[in-house]
């Protein structure tokens, strides 16, 4: 299950970009019961408990609490992990467990390319987590701007069936396009091309007013259920303070997709 994104350079649109090679990746979720991978593969992404597949690849990347691992056949030369502001999952494990994005600057044959490695919050098709994911997709969309900017890069994502919107709205906030579709199959090599981002900025814009309506809507439900009242005061009180959490977290992250809008607007005026 393996997200292959494709754009252009920020660096000027319409330019055309130098050959590359693909580069065999595999994407594989530990958690999972799996037969063992086919084929030779040069980058690997592990979702899930450490794993002994890819040890002959001699260079590593990794967040253990946050599950994610990224081995290269190539050297490391540095490694970003940035937490996502929203840290919401269906347990207590899942909250307190570190949820966001590995980035790994890795220096292939052709040159270097940004590996990213992110786990979105649950694959629930619930609007509450479409939300979530969706403020995790901007921050996501952010941290790649931010590293990347100008350079080729590559990401591995789970696909699952209800968070494929999510990460097409990736692809319009980075002017990027899913080159074919997703592989279901877990257990083979997939060819990644490093490509780069562009502004395409109408499209950015609508992805950027979706996230902030989307953060809208359950902002106002989560005011809503902070100042109902319950019948057991206690639970009350501690949905409260779960809820209060979350809406300030949510704010912050309307506060930065406001502030993109306006830049978005001015260059597209």
């Amino acid at each position: 299950m393996l997200l292959l994104w494709t754009g252009l350079s920020l660096a000027g649109l319409g330019q055309a970009l130098a050959p590359v090679k693909p580069i065999p990746a595999l994407y594989w979720d530990s958690r999972r019961p799996q037969t063992a991978p086919e084929g030779r593969f040069d980058l690997l992404a592990v979702r899930g408990p450490k794993t002994e597949l890819g040890a002959e690849l001699e260079h590593e990347a990794s967040r253990p609490k946050a599950e994610l691992i990224l081995r290269s056949r190539f050297p490391i030369q540095e490694t970003v992990f940035r937490e996502f502001t929203c840290r919401v999952g269906l347990t207590l494990r899942g909250r307190a467990r570190p949820q966001g994005v590995l980035m790994a600057r890795v220096e292939t044959p052709q040159g270097s390319v940004d590996v990213y490695h992110a786990a979105l919050v649950s694959d629930t098709p619930a609007a509450t987590y479409k939300t979530l994911r969706s403020a995790q997709v901007f921050e996501l969309a952010e941290m790649i701007r931010d590293l990347s900017a100008g350079r080729r890069w590559v990401l591995f994502a789970a696909n699952e069936p209800s968070q494929q919107a999510e990460y097409r709205m990736l692809g319009r906030l980075l002017g990027a396009s899913l080159n074919g579709l997703p592989s279901w199959s877990t257990n083979r090599e997939q060819a990644l091309t490093p490509m780069r981002t562009a502004d395409q900025i109408p499209e950015r814009l609508k992805a950027l007013e979706e996230i902030e309506q989307r953060l809208g809507v359950m902002m106002g439900r989560l005011w809503r259920d902070m100042h109902g009242k319950s019948w057991i005061p206690a639970y009350g009180l501690l949905v409260s303070l779960r809820y209060k959490s979350l809406y300030v977290w949510l704010d912050l992250i309307r506060e930065r997709v406001r502030t993109e809008m306006v830049r978005a607007q001015g260059l597209n005026s």
